[in-house]
């Protein structure tokens, strides 16, 4: 987690926009705009500024020399990271880049000589890690590490390190780069989908080469073991390629190991390494053996190439529609008439496929029943597919899987309503066996791969995979590895999808603290705070798509009403509440 936030959050204005109140940002949390703390700050900015930790001093201590390794390992990892490796004795080999990291909160690393003088102690808090596989994974343990000490012409060198790195976490994007790599989504029955799921992988940052042959290289080698039940690839085992860039575009000369692959598997192999590479590079260029993959695509690909795959399925100009007096309304533009806008279907929640545009609505017919319907904008809607008790937290996965609803009391459960187009429509149970905590929200991404969890208050995501696909069971889904993925976050009211890889939450850094909006990596790997003043208002309710601006409901005096996010503050739209894009 990199920290580029200010010591002051200011989210609720009430006389002008100067009158900024205090919220300070725990350590590794950071504004959406990017600015450091304060601690930070003192240790060197983004902005292009490299940081150069110092070497060896003459006259250190074995502890000091310890500190120094430990501050250049995690500060400067220019040239595989050569002033760290000047710490060491001859011989001593370090910093494997492919090996975990281990990622500690800044003030958090006590150092202490042992009974034996030549071995010095490390005890880091350990927050977070990265995985051999490039994945993320918060934790929360103690680390201990020995270093031994050596004299080397009257200086101490170490001559016994840890494998893998220690970073502070503020320091993460300085040896490591997130990326996104995608694999297909799975159907029910566990065969490949025709959509992608991007799985976010951490790989070196000082490459000189750029990442094309990483990227590619953690493509082939597949998905990270936390995903891997959820998606496949169309790369036939033992695939290997050369990747070389020039002016922007990537080529990618692949093994004879695709050569078997059918007009469709050529198809989803070319999506798969297009929307890895690109944005990195405008344009790929695919090879088999030096000679052109022929996937019915040009000989420079992009991303349009292969729209119908895109994991969000969601346009440049996806629709918020919110609720006013029971009835559905469109931001800015006019719907046509329906049972929905007319007030002749009362609505009080609403939800959108990104897939299908096919609506989802709840009406509250007593405090103890509520009715789920599905259908087009127009109407009809028919009887109602879901009927029960505080049903709430409607979104749309896939196509193949339906309409997800919550019912969080007595116990919780997860419902999966098919889509309109199966010949059975009966809500079928989702398998969940989530961790303590009282189940208040969820949300399904767009790819339906994964889920973001509200539970005890605070934000997990876990695994949405098929049942029948690994045991021979009957086709159907189940909620599996769920995870924390921010300890800072607590009183997490709602949660929304900003893209496939990261979230948007409403919640506090205390128990009784102000709520505020917080963009979440989908592994834990970064909190950033919008940072946008929120005039008056305290944010009840949240909405976010890829591209769009995040839009808030917040209650005013007692009245709950819509604010927009322009850049510079959430901007008051207007009565309004439960705002929702497509999923």
């Amino acid at each position: 987690m990199t920290a580029r936030a200010r010591p002051l959050l200011c989210l609720l204005v009430l006389v002008g926009l100067t009158a900024c109140g205090g919220l300070p940002l725990p350590s590794g949390v950071r504004d959406a705009a990017g600015a450091r703390s304060e601690d930070t700050d003192a240790r060197g900015d983004e902005a292009g500024i490299v940081v150069v930790a110092p070497g060896p001093q003459p006259d250190m201590t074995a502890t000091e020399a310890v500190s120094g390794f430990l501050d250049a390992l995690s500060r400067s990892p220019q040239d595989d990271h050569a002033i760290a490796r000047r710490y060491l004795a001859p011989g001593v080999e370090c910093c494997g880049d492919d090996e975990e990291a281990v990622l500690y909160a800044l003030g958090a690393r006590r150092s202490a000589v042992t009974r034996d003088p030549a071995v010095v102690r490390v005890t880091y808090d350990s927050v977070g890690r990265v995985l051999r596989d490039g994945s993320y994974r918060v934790e929360r343990r103690t680390v201990v590490d020995d270093f031994r000490v050596v004299d080397v012409d009257g200086r101490p060198r170490l001559a016994g390190v840890p494998r893998g790195l220690r970073l502070v976490q503020d320091d993460l994007e300085r040896s490591f780069t997130p990326y996104d790599v995608h694999f297909l989504g799975r159907s029910a029955d566990g065969a490949a989908s025709g959509r992608l799921v991007p799985d976010r992988v951490f790989l070196p940052a000082q490459s000189e080469s750029g990442p094309g042959q990483a990227l590619v290289d953690a493509l082939l080698t597949g998905p990270t073991r936390r995903l891997a039940p959820a998606v496949l690839s169309a790369a036939p085992t033992g695939t290997t390629a050369r990747v070389r860039a020039a002016a922007g575009v990537v080529s990618v000369d692949l093994s004879d190991h695709v050569r078997g692959l059918d007009a469709r598997g050529r198809q989803r192999l070319s999506a798969q390494l297009v929307w890895t590479l690109v944005p990195a590079y405008s344009g790929v260029r695919l090879l088999v053996e030096g000679e052109p993959f022929d996937a019915g695509a040009g000989p420079v690909q992009d991303r349009s190439d292969w729209a119908s795959y895109d994991p969000v399925g969601t346009s440049g100009d996806a629709p918020l529609l919110y609720l006013q007096g029971r009835q559905l309304r469109l931001l800015d533009r006019e719907l046509p008439a329906s049972p929905v806008t007319d007030g002749g279907l009362p609505v009080d929640a609403v939800a959108v496929s990104p897939w299908t545009s096919r609506l989802a609505v709840r009406t509250r017919r007593s405090p103890r029943l509520d009715e789920v319907r599905t259908g087009p904008l127009r109407g009809p809607f028919g009887d109602p597919v879901l009927r029960g008790d505080g049903l709430t937290s409607m979104s749309w996965g896939t196509p193949e899987q339906g309409l997800w609803v919550l019912q969080p009391d007595p116990r919780a459960a997860v419902w999966l309503v098919p889509d309109d187009s199966a010949a059975d429509r009966s809500p079928a149970p989702v398998v969940l066996s989530p961790p303590p905590g009282r189940l208040s929200a969820l949300q399904v991404s767009r790819d339906g791969a994964r889920i973001a969890l509200v539970l005890g208050g605070r934000l997990h995501v876990g695994r949405v995979e098929p049942t029948g696909s690994s045991q021979g069971g009957a086709p159907g889904w189940r909620i599996a590895d769920i995870t924390l993925v921010s300890r800072e976050l607590v009183g997490v009211t709602d949660v929304a999808w900003q893209s496939g890889t990261s979230l948007v939450a409403l919640g506090s850094f205390e128990a009784d603290g102000q709520v505020f909006p917080a963009e979440v990596a989908v592994d834990g790997s970064s909190l950033d705070v919008v940072q946008r003043p929120l005039v008056g208002a305290a944010a009840v309710e949240i909405a976010a798509a890829p591209r769009q601006p995040l839009v808030v409901a917040a209650d005013v005096d007692g009245e709950r009403r819509l604010f927009r996010d322009d850049g510079t503050l959430f901007r008051l739209v207007g009565p309004g509440s439960s705002p929702s894009y497509p999923g």
